[in-house]
């Protein structure tokens, strides 16, 4: 049995066209997947099959029919749920325990 612990990823909700579409963080392996490929249409596709649960097929085919914004706004929660884009609002950056700003 392994002595480090086993948490679960973050989960949420990223409103999409006017829905909630449920998200999760991407895990340790998937980020390092996407800072590889970081920069083009495979790199929206990881965050996409990983954060929604879409195959490769559905997060290309949904990213060719919806407009910049929408896809632009769910790849950006997805990356920000995970941690690797700050939050929109910088109070949420903000340790809660100290409330002086979180550090990595």
């Amino acid at each position: 049995m392994s002595k480090l612990p086993i948490t679960p990823v973050a989960t949420g909700t990223a409103k999409v066209g006017g829905t909630d579409v449920p998200i999760r963080s991407l895990t340790r392996e998937e980020a390092r997947r996407f800072v590889e490929a970081e920069g083009g249409l495979p790199s929206e596709v990881i965050v996409l099959t990983s954060g929604v649960g879409v195959t490769e097929d559905e997060a290309r085919e949904w990213l060719s029919t919806v407009d910049f914004p929408t896809g632009t706004g769910l790849v950006t929660d997805i990356l920000r749920l995970s941690g690797l884009l700050a939050p929109e609002d910088p109070e949420k950056a903000k340790d809660p325990t100290t409330g002086s700003a979180a550090t990595s």
